[in-house]
C-alpha cells in the first residue's frame, strides 16, 4: 500500500478465513467439535430423551384416549332444540315433552297442548296422587264416590299445585281430607253439587288445601 498524489494505492489484499479462531489453509487440521461433529456423544443423550418421550403417556395420546374419543358422536345430524343424553351424544329435543313449544297461532305465547290441563278419568273412590297435579278428574259413577286429599307426607304435592274435580257422572261426589289435613271452604258441605259441576282444590300450605266451586 502507497501513498501518491493523495490518493491510497492497496496494491495487495490478504483475505483470511478462520474457523475457531483457526486459519483454514492447507496445512491445519480441524477438530470434530470445529465441524460440528459430536465428539462428546450428547447425541446419544438426545436420543434417550426421545426414547423417553415417546413413551410418556402424560404427553402422547393414549390408547385409553383414542378409545375414548372413538366412542364420542362423530357429528351432530339432528337439527332444532337439541338434548343431549349424558353420555356425549345429541339428538334433537322433542317439543312439548322436552319442552314446552310456542302456540303457532300466537307466537308470544306457549303450545296450548302443552299448558292447558289435561282430563284423567276415574269411576271409584280415589286418593289424589302426585299425577293429578294439574289435571282435570272426571269423576264417571252413577254411585256416589269420594276423592280425598292425602297428607304431604303420603303425597308431596308443590305449594301452589291446583287440581280440578268434575262430577261427570249421576252419583254424588264428596271431597274428604286425609287424617291431618285440612280444607278452607266457605261451605260446610264438601259435595259436588250437581252433575257436570266442579270444584277446584289449590295446595295453600303442607297440609292445607283451599276449595272453591259448586259444592253444596
Amino acid at each position: 500500500m502507497s501513498l501518491r498524489n493523495g490518493l491510497i494505492t492497496i496494491s495487495s489484499l490478504i483475505t483470511t478465513i478462520t474457523k475457531n479462531n483457526k486459519a483454514l489453509s492447507a496445512d491445519i487440521s480441524l477438530s470434530a467439535s470445529d465441524v460440528g461433529a459430536d465428539a462428546t456423544g450428547s447425541a446419544a443423550g438426545v436420543q434417550t430423551n426421545l426414547n423417553s418421550h415417546t413413551g410418556s403417556s402424560a404427553i402422547h395420546v393414549t390408547s385409553t384416549d383414542k378409545t375414548t374419543w372413538n366412542g364420542k358422536q362423530a357429528s351432530i345430524t339432528a337439527t332444532g332444540i337439541l338434548k343431549g343424553n349424558g353420555s356425549g351424544s345429541v339428538s334433537a329435543a322433542v317439543k312439548n315433552t322436552d319442552y314446552v313449544g310456542i302456540d303457532p297461532n300466537n307466537l308470544s305465547k306457549a303450545d296450548p297442548t302443552a299448558t292447558s290441563a289435561e282430563f284423567k278419568l276415574t269411576s271409584s273412590n280415589t286418593t289424589l296422587s302426585i299425577t293429578s297435579a294439574g289435571c282435570i278428574l272426571l269423576v264417571d259413577s252413577s254411585s256416589a264416590r269420594t276423592i280425598t286429599i292425602p297428607n304431604n307426607s303420603s303425597v308431596a304435592f308443590p305449594v301452589d299445585t291446583e287440581i280440578e274435580i268434575m262430577r261427570y257422572g249421576t252419583g254424588a261426589v264428596t271431597i274428604a281430607a286425609a287424617s291431618g289435613v285440612t280444607i278452607l271452604c266457605a261451605e260446610t258441605a264438601r259435595t259436588i253439587a250437581k252433575q257436570y259441576q266442579s270444584v277446584a282444590l289449590k295446595k295453600f300450605a303442607d297440609n292445607t288445601w283451599v276449595l272453591q266451586g259448586a259444592v253444596g
